[in-house]
């Protein structure tokens, strides 16, 4: 009687891939639809298999964590810290090598053109305030605030009799202003889906 379980060399099959020591499964048509690399690889043409039945591929497996998981939902990656207000530009190009690798060309595109830009807006705004005693900003949800004090000093001229060529002294004011920075970050996921 015939298994109705597919097997690793059926189209539908269940693939093991061993990944810089790493094992992870995944569906052949997941591997082998954007990927020409794959497509090659599990086309038959070759025996490529380990006697496991596995196939090794020499790769970083937490580089090929994300490009599995692209290859799987086709959402590209975001690698934003919020904290530092920036992106891992080193993952992005380390990343970029890999879609290159692995003949993915959506995703390289993306990395390329630098999408992840589109995908996390970045907003600035500043207010200073005159009255730091009795002052209150709520922080946006997503966002940061920076306070800074400005010290900011004011001349006053004293003049005799009113003309303007008898300078008679000179007051200096000192006045204090907050500077306010709001950093609001906001994420748009429609520009990382494929």
């Amino acid at each position: 009687m015939a298994s109705s379980t597919p097997s690793c060399d059926s189209p539908e099959g269940q693939i093991v891939l061993e990944v810089g020591g790493q094992t992870f499964k995944t569906l052949r048509e997941t591997l082998v639809h954007q990927s020409t690399f794959f497509a090659s690889l599990l086309s038959g043409r070759w025996n490529s298999k380990s006697p496991d039945g596995s196939y090794y591929v020499d790769a970083d497996p937490n580089l090929f964590e994300h490009v599995l998981r692209y290859l799987r939902r086709g959402v590209f990656p975001i690698f934003y810290d919020y904290d530092k207000c920036r992106h891992d530009y080193h993952m992005y190009l380390a990343l970029l090598g890999e879609a290159r690798y692995f003949g993915i060309h959506s995703l390289g595109d993306w990395l390329k053109n630098e999408g992840y830009h589109d995908a996390v807006e970045v907003s600035l705004t500043l207010k200073t305030i005159s009255d730091t005693r009795r002052h209150h900003e709520s922080l946006p949800p997503c966002g940061h605030v920076e306070h800074q004090l400005i010290r900011q000093e004011d001349k006053i001229y004293q003049y005799c009799n009113g003309d303007e060529n008898k300078l008679a002294g000179c007051e200096v004011k000192t006045r204090y202003q907050l500077l306010l920075v709001k950093r609001f970050i906001r994420f748009n996921p429609r520009k990382c889906l494929m």
